[in-house]
């Protein structure tokens, strides 16, 4: 077996807890994994579109083009 080197970037927010109950049950609510897949799936699709063309893109274009501005994917809104 092989040992690898894992490096870990450090962001200054390694103790930042987040209270998410208000939008799920607990931390095995399958809603939690469903709206995670979803926003992976959506930061996919960008990613893919505009790989290598990020810096072409004017603040104005991301911010007038609706699929820029995020989904609501917290479930029931409160």
């Amino acid at each position: 077996m092989t040992d690898q080197l894992v490096a870990e970037r450090l962001t200054g927010a390694e103790e930042v807890v987040w209270d998410l109950s208000i939008f799920y049950a607990s931390p095995d609510d399958p809603a939690l994994q469903r709206d995670m897949d979803a926003v992976m799936q959506q930061a996919g699709a960008f990613a893919d579109r505009y790989r290598g063309r990020v810096a072409e893109l004017s603040a104005k274009s991301l911010l007038s083009n609706p699929k820029f501005m995020p989904t609501p994917w917290f479930g029931t809104p409160v």
